[in-house]
């Protein structure tokens, strides 16, 4: 089966979204700096009232406050940070065979992967897994990078559900 498909900026967000938001790691560094930030409001809260004349109360609650606040806001933060990280990547210098036209075709010895600037060849048991979201299908090549096939380059649900079937069927790691 071969798919044609072009990428957009917005499609490698997307998947640097879904990894950060699916990778058991990167899940729990984010834990871990969603409750830094209310612990060192509340260790601060002891130290103010030493620095100004406030009373404990007055740096109590305004530290809760930022606390909850932190720990609310924090995610949305980090994936506004996220994208704007990779739109700043893709924006430094050669980037023409990320986002131009490209093929990809499926048969029983694995994947190759073309555009106007390569080729890649990878087989199926160096897949190691693939995920769909509503917009595309990852192919995992390793933990951290994927083909992005947006779902876009189906003309019907069919063909999708198809190329689906066909990736599952082929891959013996999933």
């Amino acid at each position: 089966m071969k798919i044609y498909y072009q990428l957009t900026e917005q499609d490698y967000v997307d998947f640097n979204l879904f990894h950060m938001n699916n990778s058991k790691s990167l899940k729990k560094s984010i834990l871990v700096q969603r409750l830094i930030g209310p612990l060192i409001f509340i260790m601060s809260c002891f130290i103010a009232p030493k620095i100004t004349n406030m009373p404990l109360w007055y740096w109590t609650s305004i530290m809760v406050v930022m606390s909850m606040l932190w720990f609310a806001f924090y995610p949305k933060q980090i994936e506004r940070r996220c994208k704007k990280q990779v739109l700043k990547m893709l924006s430094e210098g050669q980037n023409r065979s990320l986002l131009a036209k490209g093929t990809l075709l499926v048969d029983e010895k694995g994947i190759i992967k073309s555009n106007e600037y390569g080729e890649s060849n990878l087989k199926w048991n160096t897949i190691n897994k693939i995920e769909v979201t509503n917009r595309h299908i990852f192919i995992y090549q390793n933990a951290i990078s994927a083909i992005v096939v947006p779902l876009s380059s189906f003309g019907t649900k069919e063909e999708k559900e198809q190329f689906i079937a066909l990736l599952k069927s082929y891959c013996t790691t999933i």
